[in-house]
């Protein structure tokens, strides 16, 4: 069984060198970002967003720039959007870390405890970074 290492914190708080660091060590890392990249082009998540965000859906294709000019403008919606993806990114995670090959295994996580999912990893890394430094990395 693999123990799996969840890495959270800010935006901009240094969560992406953490796991480029655990990488340039031999460790399998994984993003919660790239996972929902990968499952926002399949039919099957598409038809998930269509039946919500019908505007959103156009030949099983997500229109990604329609679907972020309304969840991120109205928290309720983000959280509807976030009640679909999350669950399903998670599942995705958690067998892609199983999967691996590895005894231990790193995941970027941006939303960790926010959903809650703290209790589905061997341990958690939290980043964090002063708000001026945050705000610079943001800004390169």
């Amino acid at each position: 069984m693999v123990k799996k290492i969840a890495v959270t914190g800010g935006i901009g708080s240094g969560k992406s060198l953490v796991i480029r660091c655990a990488k340039e060590l031999g460790f399998p890392v994984f993003s919660c970002d790239d996972i929902y990249k990968e499952i926002s082009r399949t039919v099957d998540f598409a038809k998930k967003i269509e039946i919500v965000f019908p505007s959103c859906v156009e030949n099983n294709v997500i229109n990604r720039k329609a679907l972020a000019d309304i969840v991120f403008n109205n928290k309720e919606q983000l959280e509807i959007l976030n009640k679909i993806s999350h669950p399903i990114i998670m599942d995705t995670l958690h067998k892609k870390m199983e999967n691996c090959g590895a005894k231990i295994a790193f995941a970027e996580v941006p939303l960790l405890f926010e959903g809650g999912y703290e209790k589905d990893f061997y341990e958690t890394i939290f980043v964090k970074r002063n708000i001026q430094d945050r705000i610079k990395a943001i800004i390169q």
